[in-house]
């Protein structure tokens, strides 16, 4: 899960319909993001980004992740992504075999986006009509 900006679009109400799912949110730390279970909520980072307060906060690896929500500035119908340049969710996901879906307003899903080596693709893309598996879209 993430905390979204105005940008964004945010699944706080998501949250309490799946009741039996372990939350977890990224932080950036050392150059790196880092997964919590947030237990003494969240604080403002750089660029205003709400993060999970580490002290308290429960770790979780990325190996134990099932699955991953993850805001972009847009995506193409191939599964490629545009993030804030910074390469965190690039890195972080670069070996990961589980789901990861990209979440985007509609409008900004195009055909094709400009792509490196080191992109991580989305398997899935959820925009508000509705969520659709890459290659399907």
């Amino acid at each position: 899960m993430y905390q979204a900006l105005d940008s964004e679009i945010s699944l706080v109400q998501l949250l309490p319909k799946v009741p039996n799912i372990l939350w977890v949110y990224p932080r950036v730390m050392n150059g790196k993001l880092h997964f919590f279970e947030p237990k003494a909520g969240f604080e403002t980072a750089a660029f205003g980004i709400l993060e999970p307060v580490p002290e308290g906060a429960r770790e979780i690896s990325v190996k134990e992740i099932s699955g991953f929500l993850v805001p972009g500035l847009g995506f193409d119908q191939k599964g490629g992504r545009i993030g804030k340049g910074k390469g965190y969710y690039d890195q972080a996901l670069a070996n990961y075999a589980g789901e990861t879906v990209g979440i985007s307003f509609s409008s900004l899903v195009v055909d094709e986006l400009p792509k490196d080596a080191w992109d991580v693709k989305m398997k899935w893309l959820a925009t508000e009509k509705g969520v659709v598996k890459i290659g399907k879209v």
